[in-house]
């Protein structure tokens, strides 16, 4: 898993690879949490990601829960997690948008 964020006056980008394991979600939080707190909008890009645990998804709902929901986005989603996402129940209440 690894993690590269980008970051302007307008958005945040955090692009995300590999497998979002709990183990490796619990040790980006703070770091993701930090970088998007003041960012007028905020985008997951997710186009190099296998899986997703629910930690990551935690993670989208604390980020989600503090802006209005046009100001975070979920990017480049693979199928595979897209069904994550779906049988979570959060692919409608997160904005996603699948590659």
């Amino acid at each position: 898993m690894s993690l590269k964020i980008e970051c302007n006056s307008e958005h945040v980008i955090c692009y995300f690879s590999g497998a979002l394991n709990t183990e490796e979600t619990i040790k980006i939080e703070t770091e993701v949490f930090n970088a998007v707190k003041d960012a007028k909008s905020v985008y997951f890009d997710l186009k190099d990601t296998s899986y997703i645990a629910s930690s990551f998804l935690r993670i989208c709902g604390k980020v989600a829960l503090h802006r209005d929901s046009s100001t975070f986005s979920i990017i480049n989603v693979p199928e595979n997690v897209a069904k994550i996402l779906k049988i979570s129940g959060l692919y409608n209440v997160f904005n996603v948008k699948e590659l």
